[in-house]
């Protein structure tokens, strides 16, 4: 009997791109405008005499422009180390500094759902539980979604994988066999 390896599924670096240009994006221009009001608030500070609302102005924007940069960076940043692990024994998914781990003899459910994102738009998501209700969510790449990595082979290897008997969806069970994602 052949051995089991361990399969490691990195996020596509293609999906990663979208996520770093994004970030970038909100990172210059949020930060931009920041600097932009900023320097405004210091005219305001020096060219009028309420001294206290160039100075409110000025700080609002440097706490904006900050918050901005920070968020584009580590949207821009992350993303980058996450990994799901199949292993002989179990499932693994790493996501920044936290890992989720479920036994494969334990996951007792494979489901989808719709998970609806922001401005009415939503995708898929690929959802592991095992007997205990802990869960991996996985996004499902369909279309334009920003799902970071490609669920059908990890679905494909998993399916071959699992133990005994396990509920698998028949929405991810067409997925496995069509690459699409239907009501």
């Amino acid at each position: 009997m052949k051995p089991v390896k361990t399969l490691v599924y990195k996020p596509a670096p293609d999906r990663l791109q979208t996520r770093q240009i994004w970030g970038a994006w909100v990172a210059l221009s949020g930060g931009g405008l920041g600097c932009l009001v900023f320097l405004l608030g210091l005219l305001l500070f020096k060219a009028t005499a309420n001294w206290l609302l160039g100075l409110t102005i000025s700080a609002g924007a440097l706490m904006g422009a900050v918050a901005f940069i920070s968020d584009g960076l580590s949207l821009a940043l992350s993303g980058r180390r996450d990994e799901v692990q199949l292993r002989p024994d179990a499932l693994a998914y790493t996501h920044g500094p936290r890992a989720t781990i479920l036994p494969l003899a334990e996951i007792t459910r494979l489901e989808s759902r719709w998970a609806q994102g922001w401005r009415g738009r939503g995708h898929w998501a690929l959802v592991i539980v095992d007997r205990f209700g802990q869960a991996i969510e996985l996004d499902i790449p369909c279309g334009h979604s920003p799902a970071p990595f490609e669920v059908r082979p990890l679905l494909r290897d998993l399916f071959s994988r699992l133990p005994g008997p396990v509920e698998v969806d028949l929405r991810l069970q067409n997925y496995v066999a069509t690459g699409q994602m239907k009501w």
